[in-house]
């Protein structure tokens, strides 16, 4: 490993070392500048500012943990300095919407902090963009406090172009009865890096993940999420789901830790992952970690090919082999994208896969 690669992604809980799936590295060299986004639907109920100096301070910051890694954690500051922090005082009606457009060759970093105060509730959309052939490198770090009874649902899609770096690093801290979901699209990026990392810190606090992809001609997705949970009756569930196929590369690292006093919790993880070559690679690690005794957990993982019976019922209704993998991988996708809630948003990513899952 060179001194500018970085250890990213590395799993709470190690496996055999031979494997080569416990951690990846991800080399950082060169000057990273910051990016900010078009904001849209910006209502009175949020207020922004460059400062996290009162919430810095709370019990639920301190809980927050980055499943990437202190590498981004220290780039993230180095190019952005202070974040841009979005004050939720109440229920927000429409989605926040922060786009971001990267053109060729654009090395930025986005350091976003969301805090949803008592009974805030929100939505908040991050899309990631560019043209298909564009290339660079982009780190996009969100960090999120719920406070009690607080409800926010994050969205970050990248429909980035072909030779980009993609690294995301997403993570949450809820309070008492508070509720976080996270709803994540992988479509571009040559590389792409997934980190969530959600601190279920007190009494009924409860967050769920849903993830799309699509990996084709030598892409490469790599993911580390992580569910720690603090308080009692707290629950989580994490769904992944996409397809492989060409040459592309992917991990999942899927963790649900039951800390001590977490009694009466419940989680589950659930991957689905349709494979469409020979010369594809899958790793998949889900793990459970407990520490308690009086808790649920549970995790699955449907890997595969399209069965005989599906294809040939398929293929009875006209539809070729090729187009059957094409309409069941875009599906998938579709799956997420249904959870966006902002047509505009919708239709950038309709249109980029359009362009992605072809009938070749």
């Amino acid at each position: 490993m060179s001194e500018n690669s970085v250890i990213i992604n590395k799993i709470p809980s190690p496996t055999w070392s031979w494997l080569k799936m416990n951690a990846s590295s991800l080399e950082i060299d060169g000057a990273f500048s910051e990016i900010l986004p078009e904001e849209r639907n910006l209502s009175d109920e949020i207020r922004k500012s460059r400062s996290v100096s009162g919430l810095s301070k709370t019990e639920l910051y301190e809980k927050l943990s980055s499943s990437a890694g202190k590498g981004v954690e220290e780039l993230s500051e180095n190019a952005c300095g202070s974040p841009v922090v979005y004050t939720i005082e109440k229920k927000v009606s429409r989605p926040v919407v922060l786009s971001f457009c990267a053109s060729d060759k654009t090395r930025a970093v986005s350091h976003v902090v969301l805090h949803a105060l008592e009974g805030a509730e929100a939505t908040v959309i991050f899309l990631f963009g560019s043209d298909i052939n564009d290339s660079g490198f982009i780190v996009s770090r969100t960090v999120s406090v719920l406070e009690r009874n607080a409800r926010l649902h994050v969205v970050k899609a990248q429909i980035l172009g072909s030779g980009f770096t993609y690294v995301d690093d997403t993570s949450f801290a809820c309070g008492e009865n508070a509720s976080a979901s996270v709803s994540l699209v992988s479509l571009g990026a040559s590389s792409a890096y997934s980190a969530v990392n959600a601190a279920l810190s007190s009494y009924k606090s409860s967050f769920s993940l849903d993830m799309g992809y699509f990996c084709a001609k030598g892409q490469k997705l790599d993911m580390n999420h992580v569910v720690n949970h603090f308080g009692k009756k707290s629950d989580c569930m994490m769904r992944v789901k996409g397809t492989l196929c060409d040459e592309a590369f992917k991990t999942y690292r899927g963790t649900i830790d039951f800390k001590n006093g977490c009694a009466g919790s419940t989680g589950d993880e659930q991957e689905e992952t349709l494979i469409l070559s020979p010369s594809c690679v899958n790793n998949s690690i889900p793990v459970i970690l407990c520490d308690e005794e009086d808790v649920s957990g549970e995790h699955g993982a449907s890997i595969g090919r399209i069965s005989d019976e599906v294809l040939f019922y398929m293929q009875t209704r006209g539809i070729g082999k090729k187009e059957a993998e094409m309409i069941l991988a875009r599906a998938k996708v579709q799956s997420v994208v249904s959870l966006i809630q902002d047509e505009d948003v919708q239709q950038a990513i309709e249109e980029r896969m359009s362009e992605v899952f072809i009938d070749e």
